[in-house]
């Protein structure tokens, strides 16, 4: 009687190498993805405004704190301080560079053009705005930290002259009319040939005459004598702020 023919081996199959179907795969939540996304963009929010705000600050320090004195050293320390205000302000808006830059090359990484123009746009605008106020903050406090630095020094005044004119609109800066108020303008040319001015603002024109102490003498030594007086100063040179004067 014939045997039979043995049956072949199959092969076992390795149980960690099986995939089940049914395991499922983790996947991101779009609802957290939005969440983060409206966060960044709150975030994004405050910071703008906040910088909006710092931009208008830095401007009144320099055009109205900076100068709301005529003489002495409290004009030199404000526009020191205006200085101050507006590096700081400077570091900020680099800081949102930085972060814009950023938005840029996750929009090109995406292929997100609009997104893309957007945003190169706004790291533009914020590039050139920081370049503006760290000039002004350069031009306006580096005299006035030298003055602090180095102190008065006394000028011999030989000969000044008196201007009025009235103030040009600020929003402007032409239309010049009397409603605008009117700058009273002293010209002093020093004993080495050198003239320095000196910009006195009025609400009026007769004001000017009334003014006393610093303004007085001036307008005694370069209006009421012709400017054919001379007179002796000490001033801070960098800045030009008058601290004293006596007409000779």
């Amino acid at each position: 009687m014939p045997r039979p023919l043995p049956q072949p081996l199959r092969p076992e199959k390795d149980p960690m190498s099986r995939t089940p179907a049914s395991s499922p795969r983790r996947a991101s939540s779009p609802a957290q993805g939005s969440t983060g996304a409206g966060v960044l963009k709150k975030i994004a929010t405050a910071i703008g405004a906040v910088l909006v705000a710092l931009v208008i600050a830095a401007i009144a320090l320099f055009w109205f704190i900076g100068d709301h004195t005529d003489f002495g050293r409290e004009r030199v320390v404000w526009k020191a301080q205006a200085c101050g205000v507006g590096l700081v302000l400077v570091a900020g808006l680099l800081i949102a560079c930085a972060f814009a830059y950023l938005g840029v090359w996750r929009a090109k990484r995406d292929v997100d053009i609009e997104k893309y123009n957007q945003r190169s746009f706004g790291t533009v605008v914020l590039c050139i705005t920081a370049l503006f106020v760290g000039f002004q903050s350069i031009s306006r406090g580096l005299p006035a930290f030298r003055d602090l630095k180095e102190g008065t020094t006394t000028v011999t005044v030989t000969s000044c002259s008196f201007e009025q004119m009235p103030r040009s609109n600020p929003g402007t800066r032409a239309d010049r009319t009397p409603d605008n108020g009117w700058d009273n303008t002293f010209t002093m040319t020093l004993a080495d040939g050198t003239k320095r001015a000196t910009v006195i603002s009025t609400d009026n024109a007769g004001d000017i005459a009334s003014r006393g102490g610093l303004t007085g003498v001036l307008y005694e030594a370069c209006a009421q004598r012709s400017g054919s007086a001379s007179m002796t100063m000490e001033v801070y040179p960098h800045t030009w702020s008058i601290v004293e004067a006596r007409i000779d």
